[in-house]
């Protein structure tokens, strides 16, 4: 038997680890779990305490998560070091990959590292940052989600109006507002302004969790919303949304490609952008890609009429499997 810690503080390192977690309980290892930051919103049971849980827990191997700001994990990665047990990192999103690991200040990493496929793979290696060995882990909260979503979208009931769910991300005032070119709010304005064309349609917007609410209330009461259009902030949870939506848009946001993977018609909306935040959107042909402001409304119209299909579950298969053998290598078991 071996004893994985499991630490994660992002929402995507969290969700990409629970189905490895729970695949190495059930084939009788010890697991614990640190949750940090939004990760606590998922691992609600879990310590909160990581370097108290590493000397008590003694594990033989730690299986972290990866954030832009790193210093939790990095900090894992360290005392772990220190105590002579190896560690795992697995990246959730092919965005922001340096960020994740070169921020500290003694520029601690952890010894492999899980990517999602072969082109993150080769991007990396070609920066020469890394210094982990490089495994292909897939992305294993995809794959389940793939599964998840079609069985509830299967029991769900016609929408009297088409649904469009647009998922935000904080962009308004961060760092790199000013390189990407847009916002979160002036694609919702541009979507808003598109769909009244095309009622009967409503328009749900779901805060980023790092998000404030009451910017985007303030945002809906300030903004002229077209006659004949529904606007609201959701308050409903990101997989209930997704279950019921009709079409997904987003700007750079992975429930896009989420929402791809489970075959729901999805939009990305990136007007006149500086630069590619995301770029598995660009390579998969599933997600409807505008850049041009003027192309939107027929990228919309096209998109509320387009029939949900396979999407590209198969993609992910495998991926809980496959970081379950990377797990294996690490510890040095053969089967």
């Amino acid at each position: 038997m071996a004893r994985i810690l499991f630490a994660a503080h992002d929402t995507g390192g969290a969700n990409l680890l629970q189905p490895v977690a729970e695949a190495w309980e059930s084939a009788g290892h010890e697991v614990r779990r640190i949750a940090h930051g939004p990760a606590r919103a998922l691992w609600g049971g879990a310590s909160r305490t990581g370097l108290a849980e590493m000397r008590a827990f003694a594990p033989d191997l730690a299986v972290t998560g990866t954030s832009e700001k790193a210093s939790f994990e990095q900090g894992l990665w360290r005392a772990a070091r220190d105590r002579g047990v190896g560690t795992i990192a697995a990246i959730d999103a092919w965005m922001n990959l340096r960020d994740r690991f070169v921020r500290a200040s003694d520029g601690v990493q952890p010894d492999a590292l899980l990517v999602i496929d072969q082109e993150m793979k080769r991007e990396i290696a070609r920066a020469g940052w890394c210094r982990a060995r490089l495994y292909i882990g897939g992305q294993p909260y995809l794959e389940r989600q793939a599964t998840h979503l079609r069985r509830r979208r299967a029991e769900r009931a016609p929408n009297a109006s088409r649904l469009v769910a647009f998922f935000s991300e904080p962009i308004a005032g961060s760092a790199a507002a000013s390189r990407i070119g847009y916002d979160q709010f002036r694609v919702a304005g541009l979507i808003a302004e598109r769909l009244a064309k095309l009622t009967p349609v409503r328009l749900l917007i779901q805060p980023h969790p790092k998000e404030k609410v009451r910017p985007w209330r303030d945002w809906l009461d300030d903004h002229a919303v077209p006659p004949g259009l529904d606007v609201a902030v959701s308050e409903r949870g990101t997989e209930d949304l997704l279950a019921e939506a009709d079409v997904v848009a987003g700007m750079s946001t992975m429930v896009v490609i989420e929402a791809a993977v489970a075959g729901i018609p999805a939009l990305a909306v990136q007007p006149r952008r500086g630069y590619c935040p995301n770029p598995a959107i660009d390579s998969m042909p599933e997600i409807r890609l505008v850049t041009d402001p003027t192309e939107l409304g027929d990228a919309l119209a096209a998109t509320l009429t387009a029939e949900p299909s396979d999407g590209v579950a198969n993609r992910f298969a495998g991926s809980t499997e496959a970081c379950l053998r990377v797990i294996e290598t690490e510890l040095g078991i053969t089967r």
